[in-house]
């Protein structure tokens, strides 16, 4: 018999790659109260690490933009960010970087403002 063919190549990604966690120790001075454990942030679990900060590039910003209207997320309570996260790794592979969680494009949508332009259209087409 014929040997397997080998395996694809990889597809290219252009998303950054994600930066390793970070200890909180290596990143901010001792709390201030001696209750809390060296290298944690105050109300966290002892010796927790936080990730590093990747911030969003813009073709992550404008795939949120475009998925938040074309999911019909303006309407949709609530908002499925699980979906969103899923669509646009399954429509634009590479785009969104592979640490970013459901929570971080909810975050980066309500840093862009699109949560509350929704929420004002929404009480706008309610009034007429």
């Amino acid at each position: 018999p014929p040997p397997p063919p080998p395996p694809p190549e990889p597809r290219p990604t252009s998303a950054p790659p994600c930066p390793p966690v970070a200890a909180l120790a290596s990143a901010s001075p001792p709390p201030a109260s001696g209750s809390e454990a060296p290298g944690s942030a105050p109300g966290s679990a002892p010796g927790s690490a936080r990730r590093a900060r990747l911030p969003f590039s813009a073709a992550e910003e404008a795939l949120i933009t475009s998925l938040f209207g074309s999911l019909g997320f303006r309407q949709r309570r609530p908002r499925p960010w699980k979906l969103m996260l899923d669509t646009a790794r399954r429509d634009a592979p590479g785009v969104i970087a592979a640490c970013r969680s459901a929570v971080d494009l909810k975050d980066k949508a309500a840093n862009l403002g699109l949560l509350q332009r929704a929420d004002a259209e929404r009480e706008n087409g309610a009034d007429a």
